[in-house]
């Protein structure tokens, strides 16, 4: 993990009380109500991006999260970039870098196993519920 990503992921973790470990310990899962931990999850992810740490970025997406990200990747770098760790970098340097979006909790709406997060520009994050935690179903502003 980048220095950045893991900067940006631990600010988050502080200001929402703390967090557990991940598979190994690389990606974070987050304490408190689900919309503390929702708007934490989008906030490390978008730093994560900004910094161009995939592996952060990534761990902390779901499925098609991650395959979203690769195609973006695959538009900016061509068909080289074979996964969504590598995608990160490539799409950042290509202009896709959500980093400057941070949410709030207020910004967060809950339903089961399904999350958005109104993002400041216009549109919203899509989050799912999975067993490691909340996790980045659409890794941008979807209108």
């Amino acid at each position: 993990m980048g220095r950045r990503g893991l900067l940006a992921a631990t600010i988050a973790c502080l200001l929402l009380g703390g967090c557990g470990g991940g598979s190994g310990g690389e990606v974070p899962t987050f304490a408190g109500t689900d919309e503390e931990q929702i708007a934490g999850t989008v906030n490390a992810m978008t730093g994560a991006i900004a910094a161009g740490d995939g592996e952060l970025a990534c761990g902390l997406m779901s499925e098609q999260g991650r395959a979203i990200m690769l195609d973006a990747g695959r538009q900016a770098g061509g068909e080289e970039v074979g996964d969504c760790e590598s995608a990160v970098p490539a799409a950042e340097a290509m202009g896709f870098d959500p980093g400057d979006f941070r949410v709030e909790v207020g910004d967060v709406s809950v339903g089961g196993d399904a999350a958005t997060v109104r993002c400041d520009i216009d549109g919203e994050f899509a989050l799912v519920r999975e067993d490691a935690g909340w996790r980045v179903d659409v890794p941008y502003c979807n209108h």
